[in-house]
C-alpha cells in the first residue's frame, strides 16, 4: 500500500489495479486510501515446514503424500483459475506486472503467458529452517526467477541470499518504505523507570522468550527496567507469559501504531533471519533508537551509537541495556532526533517510490 501510495503521488499519470487472492480486512484500507483493487482466486507454490514436519513424524511416506496433493491440488486450481487473471490482465493492459511477494506465482504466470514486462519484489527468505517458507518445486521457481525482468529486494543480505541459493540476477536494493501518516515524530519522554519494547508476531523466529529470560536475571532486574512485548501468535508461549506473572514485564496483544511506540523509549529486535526489519524502521521514524540482534539484514538498518546498537549474544545485549539505563536525557534525545534524521533519510515512502518508478521506466 505505501509504495503504491508513493508512485500514485509522484507520477498521477500511472494507473495502478492491485490483485488480492481473496477478500479480507485490507479491502477497508485500500478503499480509505481511495486504491483500486480486484479480488481474483489465486494459490501459493511452498509448504510451511512447521506443518511438513508434523507429517514427517508420522511417517516419511505420509509427508511424501501430503506434499504431493498438496503441491499438485494448488497447481491444479491455479490452472483453473488462471483464465480469469489473463482475461482480466488482457482488459486492463499493463505495462507491467509488478509481483509483491516470493510466495505466490500466479503474476508471474500472467506475465509470462501474455509475455508481458514483469518485476519481482522479494520480501521474505525461502527454504531456510528459521522461517520455515519451503518452496514445493525449485526448478519451477528458478524458471521465473530467471524470466523476470527485474528483482527488487529490501536488503543486501536478502539480495545474498536469493543470488546464493537461486543464481544471479539483474536486480536493484529497495528498502521498505514507512508511512507513518497517523504518528507525527514529537520528542519522546524518557520514561522513568526506562522502558523498552519488543513489537512484532510472536514466535520461535522473533526470538522473544531470550529477551524475557535476560529481564529476569537479578542483573537486569535491579535496574529497574521495564520490558513490554506488543504482538500475538504463539498461543503456547501468550500462556508460558502469564503464568510467568513478571512484575516488570507487561504483555499487550497488537495496538494501534498511534500506542505502540509511545510506551517503551528503546525497540529490541531479537529476530533471526530477518529479510528487512520493519519494526525496526517504525521505530526510528518516530524517534525510537533500536537495540538489533547481528543477524538477518538488521544491522543495515544501524548506524552503531547514532540510531541505536547491535549485538551478537546475550552478554553483548546484557552490556547494552547496562549502559542505556544510566543514559542521561540530553544523549537519549540526540539519539532519538539521529533515529528520525536516519529513517527519512533511508525509509521515505515518496524517495524510494521515485526510486522504484526509476526503474520501471527503464524496463517499461
Amino acid at each position: 500500500m505505501e509504495l503504491i501510495l508513493g508512485i500514485r503521488e509522484c507520477d498521477r499519470g500511472v494507473d495502478i489495479m492491485l490483485i488480492l487472492p481473496g477478500n479480507g480486512i485490507i479491502e477497508q484500507e485500500l478503499n480509505k486510501s481511495n486504491i483500486s483493487y480486484k479480488v481474483i482466486k489465486h494459490y501459493n507454490w511452498f509448504y510451511n515446514k512447521t506443518f511438513g514436519d508434523r507429517w514427517k513424524k508420522r511417517s516419511k511416506a505420509l509427508f511424501q503424500l501430503w506434499f504431493l496433493r498438496n503441491k499438485w491440488v494448488k497447481l491444479f486450481r491455479n490452472e483453473l483459475v488462471i483464465k480469469k487473471h489473463l482475461k482480466y490482465a488482457k482488459e486492463f493492459s499493463p505495462d507491467i506486472i509488478y509481483v509483491n511477494s516470493s510466495l505466490n506465482p500466479t503474476g508471474l504466470m500472467v506475465a509470462n503467458r501474455l509475455n508481458i514486462k514483469s518485476v519481482w519484489h522479494h520480501r521474505e527468505t525461502l527454504n531456510d529452517d528459521v522461517n520455515g517458507f519451503y518452496l514445493e518445486d525449485k526448478s519451477r521457481f528458478q524458471k521465473f526467477y530467471y524470466s523476470t525482468d527485474l528483482h527488487f529486494f529490501p536488503s543486501q543480505f536478502l539480495s545474498k541470499n536469493y543470488m546464493d541459493k537461486f543464481g544471479k540476477v539483474k536486480s536493484k536494493i529497495v528498502y521498505n518504505s514507512i508511512l507513518l501518516d497517523d504518528v507525527n515524530f514529537s520528542e519522546n519522554p524518557l520514561h522513568k523507570p526506562l522502558s523498552f519494547g519488543i513489537v512484532g508476531r510472536i514466535n520461535e523466529q522473533k526470538s522473544q522468550k531470550a529477551i524475557i529470560e535476560l529481564f529476569k536475571t537479578p542483573e537486569v532486574q535491579e535496574l529497574n527496567l521495564k520490558l513490554h512485548i506488543i504482538g500475538h501468535g504463539d498461543e503456547e508461549f501468550q500462556e508460558w507469559l502469564r503464568k510467568k506473572n513478571i512484575s516488570n514485564i507487561f504483555f499487550h496483544d497488537f495496538l494501534d501504531r498511534r500506542e505502540i511506540y509511545r510506551k517503551f523509549n528503546f525497540l529490541i529486535c531479537n529476530a533471526r533471519y530477518e529479510a528487512f526489519g520493519r519494526t525496526v524502521a517504525e521505530a526510528n521514524c518516530v524517534g525510537i533508537p533500536v537495540i538489533v540482534r547481528s543477524s538477518g539484514a538488521l544491522p543495515e538498518l544501524v548506524k552503531e551509537g547514532y540510531n541505536g546498537y547491535t549485538y551478537r549474544n546475550m552478554n553483548e545485549l546484557k552490556s547494552v541495556i547496562k549502559k542505556m539505563a544510566i543514559i542521561e536525557y540530553e544523549d537519549y534525545h540526540e539519539m532519538s532526533r539521529n533515529s528520525v534524521r536516519y529513517s527519512f533519510k533511508n525509509y521515505n515512502y515518496l524517495s524510494i517510490a521515485g526510486e522504484v518508478l526509476r526503474e520501471l521506466e527503464i524496463i517499461k
